[in-house]
């Protein structure tokens, strides 16, 4: 089921950054599978905001991350694929099985919820840092 039909606030409007939660669910309502311009370049583009939609289109042979569906030559006129050519275009997220497969059980297995915790006390040391960065200073007039 695809609609032309406008969402409440226009997508990537300051509106939608402010909140899309509610642009979300008037989309899985309203129009589940979005058609729209992408804001650079004026791409035509779907937005699939179904759980079980996105399932079947992850699935579907048809829309493949490989062979340039997901950078053609619309996306390239517009500036808008990046890693053309080189490592990031065969990044997990934008490869098919079986280098898919290859690629996310090395990720998995760096990624194991005992490597993670063992990482907690570092990361939580630079965010905190970061946010101390952040903080508004005192005015020194």
């Amino acid at each position: 089921m695809t609609s032309s039909a406008a969402p409440p606030v226009p997508l990537f409007g300051s509106a939608y950054f402010q909140n899309p939660h509610p642009v979300f669910a008037w989309l899985r309502d309203h129009a589940p599978v979005h058609e729209f311009a992408f804001p650079v370049g004026g791409v035509r583009t779907w937005l699939v905001t179904r759980y079980d939609d996105v399932k079947a289109v992850l699935a579907e042979p048809r829309f493949s991350s490989e062979d340039g569906t997901w950078g053609n030559a619309e996306f390239e006129k517009a500036g808008l694929v990046s890693g053309a050519e080189s490592v990031p275009e065969k990044a997990v997220t934008v490869v098919d099985p079986p280098p898919h497969t290859r690629l996310r059980r090395l990720a998995m297995s760096t990624f194991t919820p005992r490597r993670i915790a063992q990482w907690r006390q570092s990361v939580e040391q630079v965010v905190a840092s970061v946010l101390d960065a952040c903080a508004p200073g005192e005015s020194s007039t």
